[in-house]
């Protein structure tokens, strides 16, 4: 799979195990909010996208700028160099 797919994948597996969503169906292009994610929820989703990936992306900005799926993938796959995503998630 591409380096785009991997991070999706990735992401999927992060945003369903703190929602408790199954998003893997899901329209990739409906916000945060639209699938029912509240501020709390997205704080912890920040973090653990600090912890997973080593990157800094505050709730807000997934409120705002990388606020669904489609454009959380784009910048995460453009910041997170296609090793360390090999890395990071060896066991999927």
């Amino acid at each position: 799979p591409s380096h785009r797919a991997q991070i999706a994948a990735q992401l999927i597996e992060l945003l369903d195990s703190a929602s408790g969503i199954d998003l893997s169906d899901e329209n990739p292009q409906l916000t945060f909010l639209e699938l029912g994610f509240d501020s709390l929820l997205l704080t912890q989703v920040a973090m653990s996208l600090k912890k997973k990936f080593g990157i800094d992306v505050g709730f807000r900005t997934l409120l705002e700028d990388l606020s669904n799926l489609d454009r959380l993938t784009d910048h995460v796959s453009s910041v997170v160099a296609p090793a360390t995503a090999a890395w990071c998630c060896a066991g999927l």
